[in-house]
């Protein structure tokens, strides 16, 4: 029995030692926290400074678009259903097929670039081609320390990091809300803010404009990952007693 109850405290001791918060948390947000925002960071990530930077979403390959022609409804896009069924998706290498002009490459350009290279496509049919081009698939991604993770639709690219917060249904209990971390860039090279939400003097960074394609991460305090782990193992001890539990009655029954 004494290394029955040896074993459970060496157990106990383990557990006292594990780095508990480590193992629920995405990214070090905590060192990035000490050094300030915006510090450059080990590749692949590098951070750089994104603030007064100018900003207009450029085109993807994969994205969903929708495309209206004026007055030729004949050279536009379903306008019915969702999102995932309406408009239609540029190719893997950038391009898209529409009638009479067939391939045209947008990948790469903004909206209003992409809608004059189409309008110049279009000009050897049509007179007075006006084409209105809509990206469908504008979505900022929260994850972590929500009630609702996942993707929120950005269809104006104009919400701000309390609204994204928001419409994932607030942050939960646990949320670390001193270190909130967003995340933009694309390949090689991506930017982060740390942003504390629990100081009056960052009030204008939690307006910060988020961004399609932003990952929100909102990071968990080292209580609700203490609180997470003793959930997992709370299982472990329940079974170690009910195994103990008839040597221990029998040791009072014997009265020894």
């Amino acid at each position: 029995m004494k290394k029955v109850y040896l074993s459970l405290g060496l157990m106990l001791l383990f557990f006292q030692g594990c780095d508990y918060r480590k193992d629920y948390t995405l990214f070090d947000g905590k060192e990035l926290k000490e050094q300030g925002m915006n510090n450059e960071i080990a590749s692949p990530f590098q951070v750089v400074n994104n603030k007064g930077m100018s900003f207009e979403y450029k085109i993807r390959p994969h994205d969903r678009i929708s495309i209206l022609t004026y007055k030729h409804p004949e050279l536009s896009t379903t306008t019915l259903g969702t999102n995932q069924d309406r408009g239609m998706l540029v190719s893997n290498d950038g391009f898209i097929r529409l009638p009479l002009v067939k391939k045209v490459q947008i990948a790469g350009l903004t909206q209003t670039q992409a809608e004059e290279k189409i309008e110049k496509s279009l000009k050897k049919y049509l007179k007075y081609p006006e084409v209105n081009i809509d990206i469908l698939n504008k979505k900022a991604y929260v994850i972590g320390e929500v009630k609702n993770s996942g993707d929120i639709e950005l269809p104006n690219e104009q919400m701000t990091l309390l609204q994204v917060l928001a419409k994932a249904g607030d942050m939960k209990d646990g949320a670390d809300r001193s270190a909130v971390m967003v995340f933009r860039g694309a390949g090689a090279t991506v930017r982060t803010e740390v942003i504390d939400l629990t100081s009056r003097e960052n009030l204008m960074m939690a307006n910060l404009m988020i961004r399609p394609n932003d990952i929100v991460y909102v990071m968990p305090t080292g209580l609700n990952a203490l609180n997470k782990q003793i959930n997992e193992v709370e299982p472990i001890f329940r079974m170690i007693g009910a195994i103990l539990s008839p040597f221990v009655n029998i040791k009072y029954l014997s009265g020894n």
